[in-house]
């Protein structure tokens, strides 16, 4: 039976220079530099649907904090570097909405990335960790990969970054409380008083 299990798991070993794990907006910069500036291969593997990150669990009416033309990689502009000329940002530089972000980073995978043939993206997989080199993730199907990285095995989840509709909330919430993440905002009823935890950009935007 081992035997056998070894054998499976050679006929799914993949060969490249590098193997990054995540694509969100690091992970998605590092690869993009790698195809722009050097001739490796690289295997990317990401445990969401689609390229993005956090981005593509955020609340419905988040922009980007800063110009959308700062934010990004290298090879490939977001947005078009112009000015809102209505709403509140009205006179400043455009910020991009949670969906152009999401809608930019598949874009960049598919026309830079993947275009490239030097780059093997597996979403929806699960990275095991690494072992002599060797990095190890397992697909959505249960189907196990073997990534022999000649260069570097490179984690660009290392910020472990997380929304509110990630996780629940990291204190008691007393019952017949109504407690939300921004995501769910926009599906509630009308309410007399809203309490918002954090003052954050997070909290400021809700």
């Amino acid at each position: 039976h081992r035997l056998s299990a070894l054998a499976f798991r050679r006929m799914h070993t993949i060969e490249a220079d590098y193997l990054v794990v995540g694509a969100g907006a690091m992970g998605m910069a590092f690869v993009d530099t790698l195809v722009s500036e050097t001739d490796a291969r690289v295997v990317l593997v990401d445990r969401n649907h689609q390229p993005g990150g956090h981005w593509t669990m955020a609340y419905p009416f988040v922009r980007l904090h800063q110009p959308s033309a700062f934010y990004g990689v290298n090879s490939l502009r977001l947005g078009g570097d112009s000015i809102d000329r209505i709403g509140w940002n009205q006179g400043l530089y455009e910020l991009a909405t949670a969906a152009e972000v999401c809608a930019y980073y598949d874009h960049v995978l598919r026309r830079q990335l993947l275009a490239s043939g030097r780059v093997t993206y597996f979403p929806m997989s699960e990275y095991r960790g690494q072992e002599g080199g060797e990095g190890h993730f397992t697909t959505l199907a249960g189907v196990d990969y073997t990534v022999a990285a000649a260069r570097r095995i490179v984690d660009a989840t290392y910020m472990r970054v997380t929304v509110p509709a990630m996780r629940p909330p990291p204190y008691p919430v007393a019952p017949g409380v109504t407690c939300v993440p921004p995501n769910d905002l926009t599906k509630l009823g009308a309410h007399e008083r809203y309490v918002i935890v954090g003052a954050g950009k997070t909290g400021i935007d809700t």
